[in-house]
């Protein structure tokens, strides 16, 4: 009996980290107009540059803040999930143009990467 209550303990332990650590609330885009993400939708990864693969980057534990302020310098990936609710099936992604870019998408469709943009190049 007591192993068997262990046992559930364990099950529960991890679907309980799994859950969490793996699960992000979709920003829902609901207007074609210009919306900017909350916070409460991105999670940041310090410590990788642009030429760190997909694969580790889905594999790797994110935060839910960035921890360390020399990121702002030395670089930061961000994730987020969206959810679309229009009738199109195309959106568009903005971001700052003060600082290099590495985008990966991945989508029913698979994972697109596009190119590295790097001030004074592109």
């Amino acid at each position: 009996m007591k192993s068997l209550r262990i046992t559930l303990y364990l099950i529960i332990l991890i679907f309980f980290i799994s859950s969490t650590s793996h699960s992000q609330e979709p920003f829902l885009i609901k207007s074609e107009s210009l919306e900017i993400i909350p916070n409460k939708h991105l999670w940041f990864l310090e410590g990788f540059d642009e030429n760190v693969s997909f694969e580790t980057l889905e594999s790797v534990n994110w935060s839910e803040k960035r921890s360390n302020p020399q990121s702002m310098v030395d670089g930061y990936w961000v994730r987020f999930s969206v959810k679309n609710n229009l009738q199109m099936d195309t959106i568009g992604l903005s971001h700052n143009f003060n600082r290099e870019k590495k985008i990966f998408v991945k989508n029913s469709l698979g994972t697109t990467e596009y190119d590295y943009w790097k001030l004074g190049l592109h």
